[in-house]
Order: structure tokens, then C-alpha cells, then sequence
């Protein structure tokens, strides 16, 4: 229904609808089996939104570091 076979596109993906597309995925993922495991989920204990901000803010952190370094050797060579 939803799909259309007439148009196809031929241009890739974009990096940032794949990162959401994957994100949202595995959130319904976790969902899922923590509805289907019930109390046998205890091992999801450690998913809690401080240990998510920690890995947000650590995660991003990483990722500017590279940015500025990124930045300056770039900048070197020319």
C-alpha cells in the first residue's frame, strides 16, 4: 500500500536519516523485549536516564575532540 515500485530513487541515503532510522529501531527493540521478558529483564536495570546522559555527553565529547583535531591537521597541511 505504502509502497510505490514506479519511483524509485536513485540517491543514497543520508547518513543522519540512517543514524535516526537506526536509533529509533533499537529503541522499539528495547521496548519490545522488555515487554516480552517482563520481570526477567533485570539485566536492563543499568539503562537508566543518568547512565543514558553519561554516554550522551561522553559520547559527544569523543566526537567534537575529533572534530577540533580534524579541524587543525587540516589546516596544518595547507
Amino acid at each position: 500500500m505504502f509502497f510505490n515500485s514506479k519511483k524509485k530513487s536513485t540517491q543514497p541515503v543520508c547518513v543522519k536519516c540512517r543514524v535516526i532510522r537506526s536509533f529509533v529501531l533499537c529503541v522499539l527493540m528495547l521496548m519490545i523485549l522488555g515487554f516480552l521478558l517482563g520481570e526477567d529483564a533485570a539485566y536492563f536495570r543499568f539503562l537508566t536516564p543518568e547512565f543514558a546522559a553519561k554516554v550522551i555527553v561522553g559520547i559527544g565529547t569523543v566526537l567534537f575532540g575529533w572534530k577540533v583535531l580534524e579541524y587543525y591537521l587540516s589546516n596544518r597541511g595547507s
